[in-house]
């Protein structure tokens, strides 16, 4: 069974061969190509993600947590018709932060099982899905 390190080393090396392959032969931007790399190595985290005790679930749901709500600011202050005020951001960017590091972590660890869905190939098909349905 793969350790922690090596999900990481594998899943790092992988991103960086891709991070290269994407801007040498398929002409993506620098920014484009590190922005892939970096995700494919964050992505060897997840196969651990269901782990009652596991560091990448504590880590994955607090790299989650701080960069999601920077994302999606623009796009919650848009909806909610809030206007852009230091005090309303601040208060939206805290709930988001709370809401994703402890309150998804606790729905993920109330409906998985170690080495269940979330350890598989469909759980790759339901993150790319969402993250497909919530980019503009």
């Amino acid at each position: 069974m793969a350790s922690f390190r090596e999900h990481i080393a594998f899943s790092s090396a992988l991103g960086v061969g891709y991070a290269f392959g994407a801007a040498a032969l398929l002409e993506f931007t620098p920014e484009q190509a590190l922005l892939g790399g970096f995700l494919a190595g964050i992505g060897g985290m997840l196969p651990d993600l269901d782990s009652p005790t596991g560091k990448p679930g504590k880590e994955i749901f607090a790299l989650t947590a701080a960069a999601v709500p920077l994302v999606l600011i623009g796009h919650v202050l848009a909806w909610t018709g809030l206007p852009p005020e230091t005090e309303t951001v601040m208060l939206l960017l805290l709930s988001m932060y709370f809401t994703i590091r402890y309150g998804l972590a606790w729905v993920v660890d109330k409906l998985s099982v170690h080495r269940g869905m979330f350890h598989s190939l469909p759980a790759m098909a339901i993150a790319a899905e969402v993250t497909y349905l919530a980019y503009p």
